[in-house]
């Protein structure tokens, strides 16, 4: 019987030990970016719900100013022209 000599060449696998520490820096690194990712949506709501504030406050302006603008009243009257403090109109 002939034994073949056979030579053992370096391992090219990983060990158990090497795959628990690579899946634990996997898994840290999804949890800082998922809380990454949480934190950005809530910015992003607090934005978007003061954009639209914004947006109806500016609506609610634009409608109000023209309002006190225009004529009431007796024609050339406007509410600007009423003295404070009177229910009396003052002429221009």
């Amino acid at each position: 019987m002939r034994y073949r000599n056979i030579q053992t060449s370096p391992r090219a696998g990983l060990t158990l030990i090497e795959m628990l520490v690579a899946m634990a820096l996997a898994i840290f690194l999804m949890a800082v970016l998922s809380e990454a990712f949480v934190v950005g949506l809530k910015s992003f709501r607090q934005l978007k719900a003061l954009g639209d504030m914004d947006e109806g406050l500016r609506t609610v302006s634009t409608v109000l100013r023209r309002d006190l603008n225009s004529n009431h009243y007796e024609g050339d009257l406007r509410t600007r022209d009423m003295t404070p403090g009177s229910a009396t109109l003052s002429r221009r």
